[in-house]
């Protein structure tokens, strides 16, 4: 596997194990944990959507992988918008639950949606440009969580 490959991987196995501790956290009781857990598993999956978008996705232009890799910005944009009704819905409300678990399968079906993929979207690039394109992508990442920082350190 490319470094490029094991780090996306990586970050999903990551997802996986925020999603998995959510999904343990059932009592209203726990809502201080969500809230941990949900910002822990929002500081690892909106900077990664944002690397595969910026550079990954935007340099995998072949004809082939076109159609596919709008239908995985269809999910990122998705996912989104769940993470963001989630972020403003109280932790100790009932409905959080539900609505957590509604998110956790659309990130489980986009995470194996995207990794067969990410083998064709490199192998569509051009082999020599593949390490820039790892440090683009650490560096969106990296950007992104500047960004969220200096927002929530802005007085409002």
């Amino acid at each position: 596997m490319s470094k490029i490959k094991d780090y996306l991987m990586e970050e999903h196995q990551k997802m996986r194990e925020h999603l998995s501790r959510l999904s343990a956290l059932t009592s209203k009781r726990d809502w201080e944990t969500r809230e941990l857990e949900f910002a822990r598993l929002k500081d690892v999956l909106l900077p990664h959507f944002q690397g595969e978008e910026v550079v990954f996705f935007h340099d995998a232009v072949s004809s082939d992988l076109h159609h596919r890799i709008l239908h995985l910005k269809e999910q990122h944009s998705l996912i989104r918008k769940l993470i963001s009704i989630l972020s403003e819905e109280s932790k100790q409300a009932e409905r959080w639950g539900a609505q957590m678990r509604v998110c956790t399968d659309r990130i489980i079906n986009h995470l194996y949606t995207e990794e067969p993929l990410y083998s064709s979207i490199e192998t569509s690039l051009d082999q020599s440009i593949l390490p820039d394109i790892f440090e683009k992508i650490r560096a969106e990442e990296l950007r992104y969580h500047k960004e969220m920082q200096q927002m929530r350190t802005i007085p409002y």
